[in-house]
């Protein structure tokens, strides 16, 4: 697949990302019916062999959701070759039990499981952290950006179960070596009370943050500012690892929350259209 045709696809999904910001009425396209489903799907076969199925889902870690049990019955249906998942790459091979998964990491790890339980490889759809952060502290300061990330984590520390506190998980969260390496404050969840106070005074106190605070699709605070920053930045990198996924061949299953889906769907059906 040639450096320009990819480049075409970054500027493609630029644009539409911008324009998604915009607009915050997201357009449900209906599967085919192969893959019918009532969760947001795209799903293309192209006539070369390649395939794409990928789901828009609500994060979840309720092992009874029922979006669990239709991403494994969408999996089945499509016999993916390939799992692309957000959220990075948690460790789920060791876990045999499906709730278990499903708990620790939410539906994208339940995600990373099914390939790991079919013996298929499974990947990232997320650019690696040094990158995104880099592009992030080019546009905002470090602070910024630290406080950014920690307070996006807190809607999710609440989520999953654990026996530490919010404050020790944050504290956890801010010492892991990839925030350390962003440098200066908030070193602890002490110093990210003042520090939020200060950068958006409305929302009130971290420990009761929603994903509002940290949406690129609101306008509360600098925060979605650097939502907007850093989302823009992965869904361009998505779509680029889509297409050459699927360009590749493989049969594509993506799972990844479904505001990704929806502002990066015209961008991955014109460029594979463009491919075919």
């Amino acid at each position: 697949m040639s450096r320009s045709f990819l480049h075409g696809c970054a500027l493609a999904v630029g644009a539409l990302v911008l324009a998604s910001c915009a607009d915050t009425s997201p357009v449900h396209q209906a599967a085919p019916p192969c893959c019918q489903t009532q969760l947001p799907t795209l799903h293309i076969e192209q006539g070369s062999g390649g395939a794409l199925l990928y789901i828009g889902t609500r994060h979840t870690a309720d092992p009874t959701d029922p979006q669990i049990e239709e991403i494994a019955r969408l999996a089945r249906e499509f016999r993916p070759t390939l799992v692309l998942n957000e959220g990075g790459n948690p460790p789920v091979s060791g876990l045999t039990a499906r709730d278990d998964v499903v708990r620790s990491f939410g539906e994208m790890g339940f995600a990373r499981w099914i390939a790991s339980q079919a013996k298929l490889p499974a990947n990232s759809v997320d650019p690696e952290w040094a990158d995104e952060i880099a592009h992030v502290v080019s546009k905002h300061s470090p602070q910024v950006a630290k406080v950014f990330y920690a307070v996006r984590a807190v809607p999710g520390f609440r989520r999953n179960q654990d026996t530490a506190s919010i404050e020790e998980r944050v504290d956890r969260y801010l010492s892991v070596p990839r925030m350390a390496a962003v440098g200066g404050p908030p070193r602890t969840s002490t110093e990210l009370a003042p520090l939020l106070l200060a950068m958006a005074p409305g929302p009130g106190d971290w420990r009761e943050a929603t994903v509002e605070w940290t949406s690129p699709w609101e306008k509360l605070s600098v925060l979605n500012d650097v939502a907007r920053t850093s989302t823009q930045f992965r869904e361009e990198y998505m779509v680029r690892t889509i297409v050459e996924a699927v360009g590749n061949r493989e049969r594509v299953l993506v799972v990844t929350g479904r505001s990704h889906l929806e502002a990066t769907r015209g961008a991955i059906e014109s460029a594979l259209r463009r491919a075919h």
